[in-house]
C-alpha cells in the first residue's frame, strides 16, 4: 500500500510539472518580441553655446541620448516596459543608433539628456560667460522598416535660479569743497553704500574720489553717503573753513549695462551745519 501511494504521488507531481511547463510556454509565446529587424536612426543635436557667433553650435561631445520603444508596439500582449538604448553625441553633434522595428511600425522616443555649459554671453556684457543648464524636449515619431530617419534636436538654455547678471561701474564722487576753485573736488577716502532691493555693498573712495563696483545689470543703484568736511567758503574779501554736510540718502543712478561704465556723482555744494 505504501508503494502504491508513492507511485500515485509521483504521477501527480509529474502531471503538475507538465501542466506548469505548458502554461509557461503559453505565456511566453504570447509575449514574444522580435527585435531582429532594425533600421538606422541618425540625429543632430544643437545648442546656443556662444552668443557671439551667428547660429547654433553642436551639443558637446559625449552628451548622452536615450532611445526607447514600448514593447507593446511590437506585441500588444507585452504590456508595460520599453526597449531602450543609449548612444553618445560625437564631436560633430551627431548620434546614430540601430533601432528595432516591425512591419506595422513602432513609436521611437529620443530623449537627449541635459548638460551644463558655460555659455559665452553677448558682445558687450561684463561676465563673458554664464553657466547654464541645457535641456531638450523628448521627440517621439513613427518608424517603419522602409525608413531612414534623420532628426534634429535643439537644446534650450536655462539660467540657474540664483544667477545674477552684473556689470562694472567706475564711480567718481565729487563735491564743491572749495569755492576758491572752479568745479568740484574729489571726495577722498569716503565710505558709502551701494544697494538695490536684493544686494548691498560698502565701498571707500581713493585719493582721487574713485572706486569700482560690480553691480547688478540693468538695475537702479541706490547710494547712501554722509560726509562732513570743512568747506572753504567765500566770506567778504576772503575765505574761511566752515563745516558742511554732503549727503545721499537712497538717491538712485543707472540702470547700468555693458562691459564697463564710467560714472560721476556730484554732490554739489552741500548743506552748512
Amino acid at each position: 500500500m505504501k508503494m502504491k501511494h508513492l507511485r500515485i504521488l509521483s504521477v501527480l507531481a509529474g502531471t503538475a510539472l507538465i501542466l506548469a511547463s505548458c502554461d509557461k510556454d503559453v505565456d511566453n509565446s504570447s509575449l514574444q518580441i522580435d527585435l531582429k529587424k532594425t533600421i538606422t536612426v541618425k540625429g543632430y543635436a544643437f545648442a546656443e553655446l556662444n552668443k557671439r557667433v551667428l547660429g547654433l553650435e553642436y551639443a558637446p561631445e559625449n552628451t548622452k541620448v536615450i532611445l526607447s520603444i514600448p514593447y507593446a508596439d511590437f506585441n500588444a500582449a507585452a504590456g508595460a516596459g520599453n526597449w531602450h538604448d543609449t548612444v553618445k553625441i560625437d564631436a560633430n553633434g551627431i548620434f546614430t543608433a540601430q533601432v528595432p522595428v516591425d512591419n506595422d511600425g513602432v513609436n521611437l522616443t529620443i530623449q537627449a539628456l541635459p548638460f551644463e555649459y558655460n555659455q559665452v554671453t553677448s558682445y558687450g556684457t561684463y561676465e563673458g560667460t554664464e553657466k547654464k543648464i541645457f535641456e531638450a524636449a523628448p521627440v517621439t515619431f513613427l518608424i517603419t522598416p522602409d525608413d531612414y530617419k534623420i532628426k534634429q534636436i535643439t537644446y534650450n538654455a536655462v539660467s540657474f535660479d540664483n544667477a545674477v547678471r552684473q556689470t562694472k561701474v567706475n564711480f567718481t564722487i565729487k563735491a564743491d569743497l572749495d569755492e576758491s576753485l572752479n568745479g568740484a573736488e574729489p571726495l577722498q577716502n569716503v565710505s558709502l553704500v551701494l544697494y538695490t532691493a536684493t544686494w548691498s555693498q560698502e565701498f571707500t573712495t581713493d585719493n582721487n574720489g574713485n572706486f569700482t563696483a560690480i553691480v547688478p545689470l540693468n538695475e537702479t543703484i541706490r547710494v547712501k553717503l554722509v560726509y562732513v568736511a570743512g568747506k572753504k567758503v567765500s566770506v567778504g574779501s576772503g575765505y574761511e573753513l566752515q563745516n558742511y554736510e554732503y549727503k545721499l540718502d537712497g538717491d538712485g543712478y543707472g540702470p547700468f549695462s555693458g562691459v564697463s561704465t564710467d560714472f560721476t556723482i556730484n554732490l554739489g555744494g552741500g548743506t552748512k551745519l
